[in-house]
């Protein structure tokens, strides 16, 4: 057994602390692939427990899901620090203690928030190169409608990162064969989860896309509740629209995109730039939100530009930017 428990963390080998925030985001993207992010958009701000959100996703029969939701809840997100000033009152709770070194518990916030950032940054970065090559798709892509393109390269960019985060190691069938895996999750799994599209789904190509930027979401706030912050995105002074609603509208992404690649088919440039514009300008508006949150979740300390990623995702992760 004790053999078979030694082969089994080598296949789950950790190379980036915080993998139970890729294996949630995973399991949750599995999850709006059949059910309305409205089911789960309240979730975090009602700090439930590992056992009743178990029961809300109606994962009961499948213990690697569970063991999911328990590392996530019971070890990731209970090792953050709430937000800490001299004394206040929260929910009948007293807090002290230092905001600066609370900071440094908060790393799976911050991957969270990477990945939310990320998914975002993969599709401003490709219209920003087709906006350069006036409104043309790379040599690469020529031939293709504009919305299968983008989601080519977003899928594809995607999983390399996730494969750079969760490196899988291989076992000879013969090992294979004397490993019992059904109640447990390996990197190869969790990557399937996150990648897998669902055929039952009018528009794949946008849902998957919208169905990873909740994800992220929802994992993100499930971490700000802990630290009592319930609208990290939202700054003070930006008041013209809510911006974590903006991320996942149907007014945005999935209108922009469709309509955009609509015009690109027609070669009506007007229209295309135009709406361009105006998604550019929502776009740097949600960039501007999740910086915001980053700033909240490290007291300050983490300041990026609107449009660098947190984490070098194109070698070993783990620098960022500070002040």
């Amino acid at each position: 057994m004790d053999a078979e428990q030694n082969i089994i963390n080598n296949l789950n080998k950790v190379f980036i602390p915080h993998r139970s925030v890729i294996e949630m985001e995973a399991l949750i993207s599995v999850y709006l692939a059949e059910f309305n992010y409205d089911k789960i958009k309240a979730i975090p701000e009602s700090r439930l427990s590992s056992q009743e959100l178990i029961e809300i996703l109606d994962i009961q029969e499948n213990q690697a899901y569970m063991d999911i939701i328990e590392r996530f809840i019971n070890i990731t997100v209970h090792k953050i620090k709430p937000i800490a000033m001299y004394a206040r009152e929260h929910h009948d709770v007293s807090r002290m203690g230092n905001i600066v070194a609370h900071t440094k518990t908060r790393g799976a916030l911050y991957l969270a928030l990477h990945r939310l950032k990320t998914k975002f940054l993969f599709i401003k970065s490709y219209l920003d190169i087709f906006k350069k090559n006036n409104f043309q798709l790379p040599e690469q892509d020529a031939g293709l409608r504009l919305n299968s393109a983008l989601y080519e390269d977003f899928y594809d960019r995607n999983k390399k990162e996730l494969q750079e985060m969760v490196p899988t190691k291989h076992a000879s069938n013969r090992v294979k064969n004397l490993m019992d895996l059904k109640d447990r999750i390996v990197g190869e799994q969790i990557i399937d989860m996150a990648t897998f599209e669902s055929p039952s789904k009018e528009d794949i190509q946008i849902n998957f896309i919208m169905r990873g930027i909740k994800a992220s979401i929802f994992v993100s706030k499930m971490m700000f509740a802990k630290i009592d912050i319930l609208n990290p995105f939202q700054e003070e002074s930006e008041m013209e629209m809510d911006i974590e609603d903006m991320m996942i509208s149907n007014d945005f992404i999935p209108r922009f995109i469709p309509v955009m690649s609509k015009y690109f088919a027609e070669n009506n440039i007007k229209h295309l730039e135009e709406h361009y514009e105006i998604f550019e300008f929502l776009m740097n508006k949600v960039l501007d939100g999740i910086n915001h949150a980053l700033e909240i979740a490290s007291g300050g300390q983490i300041n990026i530009g609107r449009d660098s990623f947190l984490y070098n995702t194109r070698g070993a992760l783990g620098t960022f930017h500070v002040k």
